[in-house]
């Protein structure tokens, strides 16, 4: 039941999403960018809920059009869980480098989709003032790796660990399932 998208051939992308479990039932996958955009729909007992992988690019072009393309895939009547590498920080402070440090307009889209979404930063939310840096170079730390989720799943721990096969640290949470969804009266258009 995993889901893979990309190919050897190209070492720049490729997202994948690796399930365990028998309680878990796949409803749906989807490939929405090839190497760059999936998603999975699953069901734990009566909570439903959506898993969404990325890997956006390194040019400001092509993270403009992966976040107009994930935008929609977060309108589903689900919880989200949205992780990945969004090649882009969140604020100043999750960027230290010797030159100056500016946010580009991909990541004022990402803030903007955070905030329209209500997502909820895993990482931030047990680590208020841990710069939690994803990524390096040596000279460059940027926290540009995250793990989000919706308000109705309860984050009980969280954390950025280093792995020997990348330049990039592992974003992990402990998540809890099963919160009640609260639905407005209106109707959306």
């Amino acid at each position: 039941n995993d889901l893979w998208s990309g190919d050897n051939n190209n070492r720049s992308s490729g997202v994948g999403i690796l399930l365990k479990g028998n309680s878990l039932k796949v409803l749906k996958t989807r490939e929405v960018i090839n190497g760059r955009l999936i998603y999975v729909d699953l069901k734990l007992n009566d909570f439903s809920f959506r898993v969404i992988n990325v890997y956006f690019p390194v040019d400001l072009q092509g993270r403009k059009e992966a976040l107009k393309a994930l935008s929609p895939l977060l309108i589903c009547g689900k919880e989200i869980i949205l992780g990945g590498y969004f090649n882009c920080p969140l604020s100043q402070s999750d960027r230290q480098s010797s030159s100056n440090v500016s946010l580009d307009s991909s990541s004022q889209e990402l803030i903007n989709l955070v905030k329209d979404f209500g997502l909820v930063d895993t990482f931030r939310t047990k680590h208020p003032d841990s710069p939690g840096y994803s990524w390096s170079n040596g000279r460059s730390f940027s926290r540009i790796d995250f793990l989000f989720t919706s308000p109705q799943i309860t984050v009980l721990n969280a954390g950025i660990n280093a792995t020997f096969f990348s330049d990039h640290s592992k974003v992990k949470a402990e998540l809890l399932f099963g919160g009640t969804r609260v639905k407005g009266t209106g109707l959306w258009k």
